[in-house]
């Protein structure tokens, strides 16, 4: 069921899965700094599954499978000697065994300088990281915020891709079961997304004026990170270190990470062009001396450099001075970073729409990246919903989360599609319409007034003169004039030999029949039928 290396979360905590056998796992904690391997039984396991404890989640060091360094560097010496003292410890399943591992942890010690708590963090190290050699090659990708935090400020594509990421999920429309608490889950998806993107986020909880539990994002500039402890709030000269029940982590692998190297290279190149622009703006001056005489040269530069401080030289009236001139121009530049730009903004949120785009199959294109970023932000919410649900669990609190993805294109489709399934003899709760359509839930007040509405209407649903004919009195009076009719009708057919003769004589004694009172009768129904009608709308 589950594999080596396999990253899980149990009651909201990682945990990296270290070694399978028949029955039983090992598994370790991956943010506890003094964490060990546990020794889990499936049967247990399983039980957790089914109660909704354990879950799979994306391994916050997948990153580390294709890092890479040059073997001469001194990351990629030191973490192979590092690899060499704990290999020995880590080995096969006794590495599980407290007494084996004991034993192996000693002898590291007096066959090396180092101390117990240095090869015990190596170790932990290891297994939290994925029992790989590049688990030792650097610090966690959250010691990266710093230059995460200086991208998004001082690199204006950067900054802009994460502030449509964060706002794409931040402004979605969301409703809980209790209203009271929807500052908070904005809180927590705020935090949740700024962990997707810069690998971490620190929640707080606290109580608020009214005396309930409450839930605060806390701003990234606040972190700090220790070799030994990890993260830290700092705060003046206050250090906190984050912990339960007063602080909860979110951790993810960063999507800036995959920023990184486009990063280095756009400003490379962007370095190299404000060179190249001041080369053109400003060109060099060249000066050729009449005498290759030193204090000649020299009077000659002096003079030049009053002239011109930077970029001049001074030849000999013989020497032959080429300027080459290089394939390169402006648009090279801006068209590279341009492209550094597009793929940032594909890293960040899957659309890359901007002046790289060709006029040719352009709108298949934007159809393409808007669909990408859809299923980002689609993705961001749900995962925040998630963390959102088991923060509020944590507090003993169940609330019921209805927030927005991206429904509001189809909306006349899905409203169309219910008066189908309505008509198919399918109907829908308030309940189920308000989850649908992405609307807050009717109270008990509302859904009863509602209740009441849709009765009338199902009466007025019916034409007005057909409701006026059920009525009773109406009925009577119809009844009383169908009767004089009918006497009338009859005298004439006992009185008249053809169906000619009787055409005649209702023509002429048209008078006769009390067609009046049936158009008075008529006239009432249409008027009472207008009234009931301004009434039920009032």
């Amino acid at each position: 069921m589950w594999q080596v290396n396999e990253t899980l979360s149990f009651d909201g905590k990682p945990y990296r899965i270290l070694l399978t056998e028949t029955s039983y796992f090992y598994w370790i904690a991956l943010d506890e700094n003094k964490g060990l391997p546990e020794k889990i039984y499936f049967d247990e396991c399983n039980h957790w599954v089914d109660e909704g404890r354990v879950e799979r989640i994306p391994d916050p060091y997948a990153y580390l499978q294709g890092e890479s360094w040059a073997k001469e560097s001194s990351v990629y010496q030191q973490s192979q000697s590092n690899y060499e003292l704990i290999k020995p410890i880590v080995e096969g399943e006794e590495a599980f065994d407290k007494r084996i591992r004991a034993r192996r942890l000693n002898h590291a010690i007096a066959s090396s300088d180092k101390g117990k708590s240095t090869i015990y963090r190596l170790v932990r190290r290891y297994w939290q990281r994925g029992q790989i050699k590049n688990a030792l090659l650097h610090k966690t990708p959250y010691y990266y915020m710093p230059l995460f935090d200086l991208l998004e400020q001082k690199d204006t594509s950067i900054g802009s891709e994460c502030d449509k990421r964060k706002l794409s999920s931040e402004n979605k429309f969301f409703s809980t079961s209790n209203k009271k608490y929807d500052e908070s889950v904005e809180e927590i998806i705020k935090a949740s997304v700024n962990a997707r993107i810069f690998g971490i986020s620190v929640i707080e909880l606290f109580v608020d004026e009214q005396g309930e539990f409450a839930f605060s994002f806390v701003p990234k500039e606040f972190y700090n990170f220790d070799e030994e402890k990890g993260l830290y709030l700092k705060s003046g000269k206050t250090k906190i270190f984050p912990k339960e029940p007063n602080f909860y982590i979110i951790k993810h692998t960063p999507v800036l990470l995959k920023t990184l190297w486009i990063a280095y290279a756009k400003h490379f190149v962007l370095s190299h062009y404000l060179k190249f622009a001041e080369f053109l703006g400003v060109p060099p001056l060249i000066v050729n001396a009449s005498s290759s005489d030193a204090e000649t040269i020299a009077s000659i530069s002096a003079a030049t450099k009053n002239l011109k401080s930077s970029s001049y030289a001074v030849f000999g009236q013989n020497d032959l001075v080429k300027v080459l001139e290089g394939k390169g121009n402006q648009s090279d530049f801006m068209e590279f970073v341009r492209y550094c730009d597009s793929e940032i903004a594909k890293t960040v949120n899957g659309a890359s729409l901007g002046s790289n785009v060709s006029k040719s199959g352009s709108y298949a294109q934007s159809k393409s990246h808007e669909e990408n970023r859809t299923e980002i932000v689609n993705s961001d919410i749900k995962y925040a919903t998630r963390i959102a649900t088991k923060l509020f669990k944590k507090i003993d609190i169940d609330i019921k989360l209805n927030i927005a993805v991206e429904k509001d294109k189809a909306l006349l489709d899905r409203a169309n599609t219910l008066q189908i399934l309505k008509d198919l003899g399918y109907s829908m709760t308030p309940e189920q319409i308000a989850y649908e359509f992405d609307l807050p839930a009717p109270t008990k007040k509302e859904q009863k007034e509602a209740n009441k509405k849709l009765s009338i209407n199902s009466k007025l649903a019916k034409d007005n003169i057909d409701f006026i004919l059920e009525d009773d009195a109406f009925e009577d009076e119809l009844q009383q004039s169908e009767n004089e009719i009918l006497t009338t009708l009859q005298k004439l057919l006992n009185e008249c030999k053809s169906f000619e003769e009787v055409h005649e004589k209702i023509s002429l004694n048209y008078k006769d029949i009390n067609f009046k009172k049936l158009e008075e009768m008529i006239f009432k129904a249409v008027a009472l039928s207008q009234i009931r009608g301004d009434i039920e709308n009032d």
